[in-house]
């Protein structure tokens, strides 16, 4: 197979992550596509660009400057079928902001406006977001873990203790359950929810499944992924260590292995420290292992790579590990 140049695009940071990914389950248009999520410009002062509908995008909307939307962290794309909308939930320090985004074909953005939803957290950063099963939202911020259906039926779920506050966290929406990593009195740990919801009442309720697993160093990423084979859990934290944990269904997490990230001896220990988690790329083969990569964004501005292969029986082999660098060219 031979590749070709098709665009570059320039004046990008020095290391690189992307990724494509569609907006819902289901495409809303007979001809839409993938969206690409890219970073663009120089240190320190990067951003997030989107990418829609191939390389020569249309800005859709612009807000006024005056709107709280200079330091967003985190985004996510919630389609509300049932209002025939859009929620963009943007994460920043300390607070969460929701765009309402009519799901309008012929591209009119005039009603996008900024909203308040009764149910929703916005009074802390979002950790984590997504529908479950196409008809409720579930949030997880520092303060606690949160229900949205509709504004006639908000579901408050779980609140963490006074002395808590999440750090972390992730949500597998197809079991569903969440993975929450805490701070409570300068010591961190980790934990898996079951979310249930009551066919009867509609109510959604957590619950918690094994013990909270204590960790020595803080828990600054997580991410949880479904295989074949298992779910599996991995937490990157503040000293330079991933542990990984496969899911048990009585006990929950159960460390099967930790996993130092290779130090440059010229960068701070601090450097090393694992932002974000990515696990990219299950290939099944017929009778054979589940091949991963989990791609750690790190602190130090650099992407460091794992190569997993996850067996029939439910064992990992770690069998390459590297750095990403250089340039990146679209192809």
């Amino acid at each position: 197979m031979h590749g070709f140049v098709v665009s570059a695009l320039p004046n990008w940071s020095e290391n690189l992550d992307l990724v494509a990914k569609p907006t819902s389950r289901k495409r809303l248009l007979p001809n839409s596509r993938d969206t690409l999520f890219v970073p663009s410009g120089r240190q320190p002062y990067g951003h997030v660009t989107e990418l829609r509908m191939g390389l020569e995008a249309q800005i859709g909307h612009q807000f006024s400057e005056h709107l709280p939307f200079g330091n967003i962290s985190h985004a996510w794309v919630l389609q509300i079928e049932q209002e025939d909308l859009f929620f963009f939930l943007l994460s920043s320090p300390g607070q969460t902001h929701v765009l309402s985004v009519p799901q309008s074909p012929d591209g009119d953005s005039s009603h996008i406006q900024v909203i308040e939803p009764v149910g929703l957290d916005l009074k802390h950063s979002t950790l984590a977001a997504t529908m479950i099963n196409d008809h409720y939202i579930l949030q997880i911020t520092e303060s606690g873990l949160f229900a949205y259906r509709s504004p006639q039926d908000s579901l408050l779920v779980t609140k963490w203790p006074s002395e808590s506050r999440a750090t972390a966290a992730a949500i597998e929406d197809t079991i569903p359950c969440a993975v929450i990593a805490s701070r409570k009195n300068e010591h961190s740990a980790i934990e898996l929810l079951k979310i249930d919801e009551d066919e009867d009442d509609g109510t959604v309720s957590s619950s918690p499944i094994g013990k909270p697993v204590q960790i020595d160093a803080e828990i600054i990423s997580v991410a949880i992924y479904r295989t074949s084979f298992l779910v599996f859990v991995i937490a990157g934290t503040s000293d330079g260590t991933l542990h990984i944990f496969r899911v048990s269904p009585q006990n929950g997490l159960e460390l099967y292995l930790e996993h130092d990230i290779s130090r440059d001896p010229n960068n701070l220990e601090a450097l090393n420290a694992c932002e974000d988690i990515l696990i990219l790329g299950e290939q099944v083969r017929p009778e054979g292992p589940v091949d991963l990569v989990v791609l750690c964004g790190l602190r130090g501005g650099s992407v460091y790579a794992l190569e997993l292969q996850v067996k029939q029986d439910c064992k990992f082999d770690m069998f390459s590990c590297y750095f990403l660098v250089g340039q990146l060219t679209l192809i």
